[in-house]
């Protein structure tokens, strides 16, 4: 079975300014420890194609919301088949 997954890219932002770290599942995302600086591009693919990155806070606000159904409609997100490392 084939199960949306939404796509975060994650960075570090500190004193030499944003470093980017990866790109993984909002799942993998929620998963990492609660490290200050870190930022995730928006959920939802039509406010990340404007830069705009959240914190884990406002991640986890968004996945309780059950907003992901919602990030699956917007035009530019991806379908990934389900797997182990997802």
């Amino acid at each position: 079975m084939t199960r949306l997954r939404i796509i975060v890219e994650v960075r570090l932002n500190d004193e030499h300014g944003p470093r980017p770290i990866g790109i993984m599942t909002l799942g993998q995302a929620l998963k990492l420890p609660d490290i200050p600086n870190l930022e995730f591009t928006h959920p939802e693919p039509a406010i990340a194609k404007l830069g705009q990155f959240v914190s884990k806070r406002e991640l986890e606000e968004f996945a309780a919301r059950g907003r992901t159904a919602a990030a699956a409609t917007i035009k530019g997100i991806r379908n990934i088949p389900q797997t182990e490392e997802n």
